[in-house]
């Protein structure tokens, strides 16, 4: 983890960052998902 990538910047920083991405591009997915969801179960009860 305490390897270089760039400047003073090592692969753990790295890694911390890339779990932010990885939380809001799961997050997106998951609220594109609920609406089709959300429409579906609208068409349902009607």
């Amino acid at each position: 983890m305490a390897t270089k990538v760039f400047g003073n910047v090592n692969f753990g920083y790295v890694l911390a960052f890339l779990e932010f991405i990885m939380g809001w591009v799961m997050a997106q997915i998951y609220v594109a998902r609920a609406r089709t969801f959300d429409r579906l179960a609208l068409e349902a009860q009607q």
